[in-house]
């Protein structure tokens, strides 16, 4: 997760050799319009990605700061002091007990940053469209590669993270410790 830029440069180096290949093995051109065409794609796609990931953010804070709520809760009810008494909880699920670690608090730094990630990218790819007409072919279609690689990090990871989440739903009982 720390080297998603990294990894997408070197991916969207690899991408632009691989269609440079193609274009030669079977004179494969990307002309000005496809390519055009292909930045607006990009652009709706990053803004819908950001929408995305925004709203698993919105959702997991709510979600865990209801639950967060109940544990502070469940510790004021106890009448021990506040050390024994989170000795003594035990939440119900492993869903639940995701919530009051710091595990949760780095998954939602980490959907934080990649919406960020992919609203800079969008803003980016909307300033690329805008200098479209002034752009040298080579500089477009290097940006275009680049975006794409560099959109799927974020997505990627995001998609990750949601089904890993997912899968605390089991009780603790079936979790392997």
């Amino acid at each position: 997760m720390r080297h998603d830029l990294v990894i997408g440069i070197v991916v969207a180096i690899g991408g632009w050799f691989i269609q440079d290949y193609l274009r030669k093995r079977s004179g494969l051109v990307l002309t000005k319009d496809s390519l055009a065409s292909f930045a607006d794609q990009l652009c709706s796609a990053s803004i819908s990605m950001a929408g995305f990931v925004f709203t698993a953010l919105a959702l997991l804070i709510s979600v865990g700061e209801n639950y967060r709520a109940k544990f502070q809760e469940s510790l004021a009810q106890k009448s021990a002091s506040t050390a024994e008494s989170s000795k003594n909880y035990h939440p119900a699920d492993g869903f639940e007990a995701f919530f009051v670690t710091d595990l949760y608090i780095t998954v939602v730094g980490a959907f934080l940053w990649a919406s960020i990630e992919l609203f800079t990218a969008f803003s980016m790819l909307a300033i690329i469209k805008f200098l479209w007409s002034v752009l040298p072919d080579w500089l477009s279609k290097a940006s275009l590669i680049l975006s794409f690689f560099l959109l799927m990090g974020p997505i990627i990871r995001a998609v990750y993270m949601v089904s890993r989440v997912l899968t605390m739903r089991k009780p603790i009982s079936t979790m392997q410790r």
